[in-house]
């Protein structure tokens, strides 16, 4: 085995003097979408934060490429080939969907020509709405801009937290369908997604967090079948 695309080791992170995060261990392989699970308060969108440097690790190591990242400041991470969607899409409301889509590319210099293609071969409806403010969208279109807007920046590593969140299903069934297309096309993905069924059914691994530490690991379909996280996560329709 290559070294992993990104590998947390032994991370801690803290809240003044309350812990959020207790020993996190975790790796996603090259070319690997790996989905991380659990319940609300369990640590997973901490754990996305601290990743992409919006927190700094109290302990431990972040590896991008076997590079540590762990003090690096969130800007420069974006440089170093690694997005991430936050939850809540957090997109700006009142620039244009072209405008929105160029904050991505912050910092970069060119015409990002090629770039504005791909995004909206990917999402047709942000090409169709270039012109249109960000808080006019729908929250499917918001969500796809947010993603797309990250997917400027051309990341290696792309973090997504609660893509579906708030959204219709026959909208979120075309979320996941397009991670699955991303991943197809070269970029890791880290999905955190309360959703663990579907996030299951696309994604190669999954972890379980539950109080900031990892509760279970295996492969997507272990984990789907596995009486425990079924009763837990994925509800009867699994």
């Amino acid at each position: 085995m290559g070294t992993p695309m990104l590998q947390v080791e032994g991370v801690q992170v803290r809240y003044g003097s309350v812990p959020a995060i207790h020993d996190l261990t975790l790796h996603v392989d090259q070319g690997e979408i790996v989905t991380v699970l659990g319940a609300n308060g369990a640590g997973k969108t901490t754990t996305l934060r601290m990743i992409s440097g919006l927190h700094r690790p109290y302990a431990g190591r972040v590896l991008l490429e076997g590079s540590e990242i762990q003090k690096r400041p969130a800007h420069e991470l974006v440089g170093l080939g690694l997005g991430h969607v936050p939850e809540g899409r957090r997109i700006f409301s009142s620039m244009t969907v072209h405008e929105n889509l160029e904050m991505g590319a912050f910092g970069r210099r060119g015409s990002f020509r090629e770039e504005f293609d791909y995004i909206f071969s990917l999402f047709p409806v942000l090409g169709e709405r270039q012109k249109q403010l960000g808080g006019t969208l729908s929250g499917g279109e918001q969500q796809m801009l947010a993603i797309g807007r990250a997917l400027m920046a051309k990341p290696r590593v792309l973090l997504l937290d609660e893509p579906s969140l708030g959204l219709a299903p026959m909208v979120i069934s075309s979320i996941f369908q397009i991670i699955r297309q991303i991943r197809e096309e070269g970029v890791t993905v880290m999905l955190v997604e309360q959703n663990a069924n579907q996030a299951l059914r696309i994604a190669d691994r999954g972890y379980v967090l539950e109080n900031g530490r990892v509760l279970y690991e295996d492969s997507a379909s272990a984990l789907l079948g596995d009486d425990r996280i079924r009763r837990a996560y994925l509800g009867a329709e699994a």
